[in-house]
């Protein structure tokens, strides 16, 4: 370790202390709670997980709201309380969780060099533990591609970059689950669990994926809760090669103090006094992301405030998981053969029957309903569901199920070995205009790039509804931090649309499924101006959202980014950026003749003021393709792979074993309210639930200088 190093680490130590009595001595004042309140994030200790999303099962910190999705009951029959040892308020505690002390404060300035992207996911996947066996780096992707830290992990070429983390990390308590034998289960995931039969087939796959969407894989048996906020820092290789590695361990360190100056933890008297090589400043790029604490203050600017606000939202930071197989009582079969169905999920990522267990023939010809007899066509549970126009995510199902004898079947077009079947209130067409579809736009300003947005947004349905969704807000950050501008081209490939019955919409009395009716019984048609009133009609779209599915296409497509400096500008014209970019692209996704022509085409300047992210919709990269068999969901395994290409022909043959919904129609929720003065309330409340969520501003960053 290099004496400069050492001194650093050495102010870390002392400054890590103040900082610890700092936290301890800290008094919430923004929201004084009551002892009746529960104690935050006791929903990620009773919800199920997705391990592969990182994803809670749970969307309320409300147990008055019964969420459907909580796998274990929060009863408090034993009043027990716990005294936040941060700032001493008292919380009802669950009585299927203990809850113990557990303050630290963690700074790191730096984790050593990470010269791969797999190296850094697993590090981020590192707090993490699994009682079944689990690829990390699969995790790890997981993990970063849904947080802030899926922009890193796009942008990151490992060919030409090294990188490094620093990280503040501060913990407040842990969390044990009871012994689950002893606890009461939520009877919602009792019933689901239920209807899985002891040997599953084909057949029985919708309702396995309904297993997974509403509560995961998994549970969390011990769960450590806090905040985190990483500095990632990529740099040039050319850099390692140029310099002594522990010289540029050094400069990461002082990267790391620079960007987090406002914690008050770099032993520097002034920013200015922190001096970072220009060389070393001039071939890096520093991106940053946060999890817990107030979403506010998250920024480089408020560390300290962001810090201190952790133990009034902390978020789980680290935990252990047992599979939800382990749940399933006296049935030995049943356990094993859920088990091997949701390992096959974790490692694949696809929903399906594994070769371990034995599958009962399909009929040929047909002797019994074409539900029991065919898989049903993907998508299927999409119509008729609700829909969050703000998270672009399906909800619970708004309309009833047509009875088996209704069914239909359908043979895909391209692949006429292929059939599925449809239920009977869902109608199938062949999309006659099956298509390739190329379409490319250059944003110079954040404006230009809100506009496009929210076109290919109202038109396709494919980048997202809100112009706060993560990728504007991905696109403005780059903006301000790293002065880049985007190109963005898509390639999408339909196959069929499906839509709900319009019978549906005209008979709502006896086509909505029960629940739903019920609870639109259940809504007050009068005193839509009261709160209570309008809290109610919230509620509703809090279990199905905004917006009704009544249409949507499948197929997939390869949606691909280039980032690139504005310095650009000045060495080629938009018309080259446009041609370097389509050369990436081939380069990529070309055939493998072509793979080195295209390679040689770029040129350096867009090398080296250019990074390039992609990702797919739709579509399985584990099927082994031209030789290649790339080992996760995502198309940046491709160019780890050994031919490291792979053609847009063989990922739009890929589609069959998984399409994807690449266009929705949607409608507003109140249109199926049959009753007039409860959908004049509903509209009321819908327009006023979409201002606010739109109005949401993100988290924000300041602009940062390229000398330090």
């Amino acid at each position: 370790m290099s004496a400069s190093k050492t001194a650093i680490v050495s102010t870390l130590v002392v400054v890590m202390m103040v900082l610890i009595q700092s936290a301890l001595s800290l008094k919430n004042s923004a929201h004084k709670r009551s002892e009746d309140d529960w104690i935050p994030g006791y929903n990620y200790m009773l919800s199920g997980f997705d391990v592969r999303s990182m994803q809670s099962s749970s969307n309320s910190m409300d147990p008055a709201k019964n969420v459907v999705n909580l796998i274990f009951r929060p009863t408090t029959e034993f009043g027990t309380l716990y005294r936040m040892p941060v700032s001493k308020e008292k919380f009802k505690v669950p009585d299927a969780i203990e809850v113990y002390d557990y303050v630290t404060t963690n700074v790191t300035k730096t984790s050593d060099t990470m010269e791969s992207m797999s190296e850094s996911l697993k590090y981020e996947a590192s707090s993490y533990s699994f009682s079944f066996s689990v690829n990390v780096g699969v995790v790890g992707v997981s993990a970063g591609l849904n947080t802030s830290f899926g922009h890193i992990h796009q942008t990151f070429a490992q060919s030409n970059l090294f990188m490094a983390t620093g990280s503040i990390r501060g913990t407040i308590y842990q969390a044990t689950l009871e012994p689950p034998t002893f606890l009461e289960q939520n009877p919602y995931f009792k019933r689901a669990l239920a209807a899985i039969p002891n040997t599953p087939t084909a057949a029985d796959l919708d309702k396995i994926n309904t297993l997974i969407k509403y509560f995961g894989v998994s549970y969390v048996s011990k769960g450590v809760f806090g905040g985190k906020f990483n500095l990632i820092t990529k740099v040039s290789d050319k850099i390692l090669k140029s310099y002594d590695k522990s010289w540029c361990i050094t400069q990461l360190s002082l990267t790391f103090s620079y960007g987090a100056y406002s914690f008050g933890m770099s032993g520097f008297k002034n920013k200015t006094d922190i001096h970072v090589n220009n060389d070393f400043a001039n071939n890096a790029k520093t991106d940053m992301f946060f999890v817990g604490g107030d979403f506010t203050l998250q920024s480089n600017e408020t560390l300290k405030e962001w810090y201190q606000s952790i133990p009034g939202q902390p978020s789980l930071i680290g935990g252990e998981f047992n599979l939800i197989s382990d749940l399933v009582d006296n049935n030995a079969v049943k356990k094993k053969n859920l088990e091997a169905i949701l390992k096959n999920y974790v490692a694949t990522g696809r929903v399906e029957i594994p070769a371990s267990i034995k599958k009962i023939a399909v009929p040929h010809p047909l002797k019994r309903n074409v539900l029991l007899d065919l898989s049903r066509i993907p998508g299927a549970a999409l119509i008729g569901s609700g829909f969050d126009t703000f998270t672009l995510t399906p909800r619970l199902s708004l309309f009833k199920q047509a009875p088996d004898s209704k069914a239909t079947t359908w043979t895909n077009p391209i692949y006429k070995d292929i059939q599925f079947a449809v239920p009977g209130n869902v109608l199938v067409r062949n999309n006659a205009e099956s298509y390739y579809a190329n379409s490319t736009f250059v944003a110079l300003t954040k404006q230009e790039y809100e506009y496009q947005y929210r076109e290919h947004s109202s038109k396709s349905g494919m980048f997202g509804l809100s112009h706060h969704s993560r990728d504007v807000f991905i696109y403005n950050y780059r903006y301000e931090f790293e002065d880049s501008y985007q190109l963005n081209t898509f390639r999408r490939i339909s196959w069929y649309d499906l839509s709900l019955d319009p019978l549906c919409l005209f008979d709502l009395n006896n086509r909505l499924e029960p629940f739903a009716k019920r609870m639109i019984d259940s809504l007050p048609a009068t005193g839509g101006d009261q709160k209570e009133v309008r809290d109610k009609y919230k509620k509703f779209i809090d279990y199905y959202g905004t917006a009704v599915v009544t249409k949507t296409t499948m197929g997939g497509g390869i949606f691909f980014k280039v980032n690139f400096k504005k310095d650009l500008t000045k060495t080629l014209s938009i018309h080259e950026i446009h041609e370097q970019s389509g050369w990436s692209f081939l380069h990529i996704f070309g055939e493998k003749s072509t793979h080195d022509f295209y390679l040689k085409k770029l040129s350096q300047q867009f090398i080296q003021h250019s990074s390039v992210e992609f990702n797919t919709q739709g579509g399985s990269w584990t099927p082994e393709i031209n030789g290649v068999r790339p080992t996760g969901p995502n198309a940046l395994n491709i160019i780890d792979s050994p031919e490291g290409y792979m053609s847009w022909e063989d990922y739009a043959n890929s589609i069959k074993y998984d399409p994807y919904p690449v266009n929705y129609e949607l409608q507003p929720i109140h249109t199926i309210f049959a009753d007039k003065a409860k959908q004049g309330i509903m509209k009321s409340v819908l327009d006023e639930y979409l201002q606010e969520k739109y109005n949401q501003k993100p988290a924000s960053f300041s602009r940062a200088g390229k000398e330090y």
